[in-house]
């Protein structure tokens, strides 16, 4: 619901003063929620982040923007056959958490719903 670009969250439990700072903040544009609910989609985003090493991580930058897998190896010191793995494990990571990676493009999404690649973000 958040990043679906809603501008301001408010539970029915909330007390009316959370309502009317909620509705000040949409007509003005900015982004509003209480602390509770704010923590609650924060613990819930972690929840679903999958756990990827630094090599993961790097191969997962490298690949999911479009080198080749050669090219991922090169830049990484490596063979081939490793940043294949990196990859693959990569894609199976994601998947466990609810993300559909089967494509170097839902990767690529993927990675960047997950923080590890930035919108709009240089390739080196």
């Amino acid at each position: 619901m958040v990043t679906a670009g809603v501008a301001a969250v408010v539970s029915k439990t909330d007390a009316f003063d959370n309502l009317l700072e909620a509705l000040d903040a949409a007509v003005s544009g900015r982004k509003w929620m209480t602390p509770t609910m704010a923590r609650s989609v924060l613990d819930d985003r972690d929840a679903t982040r999958p756990e990827l090493s630094p090599r993961e991580i790097e191969a997962l930058r490298l690949y999911a923007c479009g080198k080749k897998l050669g090219s991922v190896a090169r830049r990484m010191g490596t063979a081939p056959s490793n940043a294949k793995r990196y990859a693959d494990g990569d894609r199976r990571k994601c998947e466990s958490v609810g993300f559909w990676a089967r494509t170097r493009s839902e990767l690529c999404a993927a990675a960047t719903e997950d923080g590890h690649i930035l919108r709009d973000a240089p390739i080196e």
